[in-house]
Order: structure tokens, then sequence, then C-alpha cells
């Protein structure tokens, strides 16, 4: 009896999905063009989204225009390392996905976090759910979050889990009196976060995965991973939906 049930469920929950599907047909969230196939965005818009440029930090991903026989690091990375060991983004902030972050964050898009949450699955390594212990969703302080109603990075986290099987592990707090990182500068943003994240429990031995929607200075998922390191996190990486384009030549980047 427990064999047949176990075969019969999942087929009845699949002619369900696929009777919803036919009725309600999914729609890209940018276009609103009906999907042709399960992807979470339609070909067009992927085709309009900046990948990653093959020359870009092989920390912090930043774009960056990097001369033969240079480290792979930016300048940034190889006087500062972070505390994480590797960011990894869908693609770069601009274009159909900037605006779609846009929507997400500030316009009460909601609906946007699982097709995104999706793109940001394709970007992470195959075995990433062998390699962490847990999500860890960045912040917002208290009063934003009373007005916006939700956390982007943490909805993103939540599809994370589903599709990893990994717990998602709310151990960061955002301190309140903070400025919007939007509209700062590089060092504006720096000091802004400085002191302004701190980890409520020890993460001993852990292999986390912070998650954010995007990265500009790396400001913030930096002093996030900072916390995390000093509570005892064993290993941490990065992922974001959008990396920003900070390029900069060979030149600039030694002088910055």
């Amino acid at each position: 009896m427990e064999n047949n049930q176990s075969t019969r469920f999942p087929l009845l929950r699949a002619s369900w999905g696929a009777v919803v599907d036919f009725l309600f047909p999914r729609c890209c969230p940018l276009c609103k063009k009906r999907l042709a196939t399960g992807a979470p965005i339609c070909e067009a818009c992927q085709a309009k989204m900046s990948p990653l440029p093959v020359d870009h930090c092989s920390i912090c991903a930043l774009p960056y225009a990097r001369e033969a026989g240079l480290s792979s690091r930016c300048q940034e990375c190889l006087t500062d390392v972070p505390a994480f060991e590797r960011l990894y983004a869908t693609g770069l902030f601009e274009g159909p996905l900037m605006e779609a972050v846009y929507r997400f964050k500030y316009e009460g898009g909601v609906s946007l976090d699982r097709p995104l949450a999706e793109l940001m699955v394709d970007c992470l390594p195959k075995d990433m759910a062998e390699r962490i212990d847990a999500l860890v969703p960045v912040p917002l302080e208290s009063s934003r979050l009373k007005s916006r109603l939700y956390n982007q990075s943490d909805l993103l986290a939540r599809h994370l889990s589903r599709t990893l099987q990994i717990p998602v592990l709310r151990c960061l707090e955002r301190k309140a009196g903070g400025r919007p990182q939007q509209g700062l500068t590089r060092k504006e943003r720096i000091a802004n976060v400085k002191k302004a994240f701190s980890c409520s429990q020890p993460v001993n031995h852990a292999r986390l995965l912070l998650v954010d929607d995007v990265c500009t200075t790396g400001a913030t998922l930096r002093c996030c991973a900072d916390q995390l390191k000093q509570a005892g996190a064993q290993s941490l990486e990065a992922v974001v939906l959008a990396r920003a384009d900070r390029r900069l030549s060979p030149q600039q980047e030694v002088q910055r």
C-alpha cells in the first residue's frame, strides 16, 4: 500500500501541475509574454541580460580590464582580502536584470522572487548543495523592513533553500540608524556599513552561503562575512542577482 501511494501521489501532483499550467500558463515576469519552456524568464529577455565578462575578479566578481599576466584578483581583493572566498552573480546590474531588481526591491514586485531565485541557482556550481550547510540572507534594518513589508534577500534565500534543500539561517541582524546604501559613494557605503551588522548566534564550523540582491561596492557582503567569520564560520561564499560594473583599467585599479 505504501508503495502505491508513493508512486500515485507524485503522479497526481504532476497531473495537477499540468492542468494549472494549461489553464494559467506561466508568463515571463518582465515582458509578460507566454513562456514556451520551463525557464524562469523568456529567451528574449535573457538574451538582453549582460553576463559577467570573462575578465572579472576571482573573489568579488568585479569586472575589470586585466592585462595578460596580471592577477585574476582585483586590486581591492589583493590588498584587503574579504572573508568570503567567492561571489557568484547571475549577471551585470544593467538592462532587464536591473529593471527586474528595481521592480522586485522597490515596487512591490514580490512575484519576481521565484524566477529571480531560479536564475541565481543557474549561476551556482552544481555541487553547491554539498559544499554549504546553510543560506544566510542579508538582513534589512527594521524600519525599512516595516515600510517595505518584506526582505528581498530573505525571499530569494527561501526559494534557494527549497531548490537546494539547504536550510536558511537568519543569524545576521542589522542595527538601526544607518542610511540606505542606494546613492552613496563607495567610501560612504563602506563607512555606512562598517558597524551596521552583527551575528546573533555562534556558527561554529558552518559552511555558509550569503544571499543578497545586488553587489555594488561589496561593502555590505564584506561586513556580513566579517561578522560570520568572527562567529565561527568555517567557510563563506556569496551569491547575488547582479554585480555592478565599476570597470576600471589596470592602471586605474592600482591608483584607486
